[in-house]
């Protein structure tokens, strides 16, 4: 009989069962190769050859020149897979005559009870020239050594184009406002944070709302993104 591995559970054959050497043989390539960084000639090739891959498989591919893994569902990004949280904005989310902060529904990301994380978000959003916006994140009790802060239009500017703003920011829920160029005109803005669990686990989350509240549509777009990884 062969017997497992105590770390990852390959069969290796015993010494007195030579008699079953070809069968045990085939029970290790069918664990050991799943586990390969596994070589193929194109993204067809792959398709063909592994049409059922399993969670965390690598594979290469040699015509595209780049490596992927499987998410239990598709073949991503190994840069992406090896994020913390990979979030994305897949639906328009609006607000209208509030400013008590909302949370941004997608943009939020589960963090342990220790260690130091950093995060980046690329937001798309429109807003009012005179309602403009406010973002914050909120993260949980104990956390300590945090900062975030964006690059976005300053709350003087109307257009797409003109003063940015820097401003940082030490505490959980407390926002920053920036500016609009009008209901419809969508601006990019920009945003990067770190922080340091103190023993208690939850979600940095992601928040915005109007900076002064009047019945106009402001607006988080699809395609706003937030990036979260362990650095220690």
């Amino acid at each position: 009989m062969p017997t497992p591995t105590p770390n990852q559970g390959i069969p290796i054959q015993n010494g007195p069962d030579a008699a079953n050497l070809p069968g045990a043989q085939t029970s290790e390539v069918a664990v050991v190769e799943p586990r390969l960084v596994q070589q193929y000639t194109n993204l067809a090739d792959r398709t063909a050859r592994n049409p059922a891959p399993t969670e965390n498989q690598v594979s290469a591919l040699a015509a595209e020149d780049r490596v992927d893994i499987y998410d239990s569902a598709n073949w991503v990004s190994l840069y992406r897979r090896s994020l913390s949280t990979y979030v994305e904005v897949l639906t328009d989310q609006v607000i209208t005559n509030t400013i008590v902060l909302q949370n941004i529904t997608a943009l939020v990301a589960p963090v342990p009870t220790a260690g130091t994380f950093h995060w980046e978000v690329d937001m798309f959003y429109d807003t009012s020239t005179t309602e403009k916006i406010q973002f914050a994140f909120t993260w949980p009790a104990g956390v300590t050594n945090a900062r975030w802060g964006g690059l976005a239009i300053d709350t003087s500017v109307t257009a797409a184009a003109g003063i940015i703003k820097t401003s940082t920011v030490t505490t959980s829920g407390t926002a920053i406002a920036y500016g609009g160029a009008g209901v419809g005109t969508i601006l990019a803005a920009t945003f990067a944070g770190r922080m340091t669990m103190g023993g208690t686990a939850g979600n940095l989350q992601m928040q915005f709302c109007q900076n002064a509240a009047a019945a106009t549509n402001t607006t988080v777009r699809l395609g706003a993104r937030m990036k979260v990884w362990r650095i220690l």
